[in-house]
């Protein structure tokens, strides 16, 4: 691989890729490194690295240097830095020593990858997880406090929460395919069981997660008084 194409592969891509000295001074800055920190190669080069790095975190540029002059290489660090407007950025660093002709380590290059909209996905899939768990248990429990009767054996407690946990794994299974649930497709799998003797009309209406279970609990409760 020439030289030239090396340093069109480094300045077309979408990663910051940059490199500084063991002195943490910035030596070069590609394309997207401008975009992502905001500083142009003119702005960034010649300057300290530390001005990226946000004050509580400055402390990890000095550790990364230490192993950059062990020869460690450093993958896929998550961290935060500091764009030139002042906003922060969660990137994912790759960090490699460079190496004279001889031998000796003379700095790093660093290669960084913007993950705000990866990490905003995955907080968003926690909350909403978080969500369905606090709403989970809370049908668990009005399941529960339904089903324990003193007028009950144990035996047919163990049966209605058994029915019930069961009708709500099938509503769960219908809006796990999509997040909402057609009242066709519950009843279809509550009353699996009985295709040939129960047929469905109307019109189908889509609901909500909490209306779907509700929904699979009504026709479960509803087929034990058959």
């Amino acid at each position: 691989m020439t030289a030239s194409l090396l340093v069109s592969i480094v300045e077309s891509s979408d990663d910051g890729i940059y490199s500084i000295d063991l002195d943490g001074i910035i030596t070069s800055w590609n394309k997207g490194a401008e975009q992502l920190f905001g500083y142009t190669a003119a702005e960034a080069v010649g300057t300290p690295l530390a001005t990226l790095i946000p004050l509580d975190r400055q402390d990890e540029e000095i550790a990364i240097l230490e192993r950059v002059k062990r020869g460690e290489r450093i993958h896929h660090y998550e961290t935060v830095r500091q764009r030139k407007d002042g906003g922060l950025v969660e990137i994912s660093l790759t960090v490699s020593p460079i190496y004279k002709p001889k031998g000796n380590i003379i700095g790093a290059s660093k290669i960084a990858r913007d993950i705000s909209e990866r990490k905003k996905s995955q907080q968003l899939i926690v909350r909403e997880l978080t969500h369905r768990t606090r709403n989970l248990f809370a049908v668990f429990q009005a399941i529960a406090a339904r089903a324990v009767d003193e007028s009950k054996t144990a035996a047919e407690i163990k049966y209605v929460l058994n029915d019930r946990l069961q009708a709500l794994a099938r509503a769960y299974e219908v809006t796990a395919e999509g997040g909402s649930a057609s009242l066709a497709a519950i009843l279809q799998r509550e009353f699996d069981g009985f295709s040939k003797q129960i047929k469905f009309g109307g019109c189908d209406i889509v609901v909500n997660p909490s209306a779907a279970q509700q929904f699979a609990l009504i026709i479960t409760s509803w087929q034990r008084t058959r």
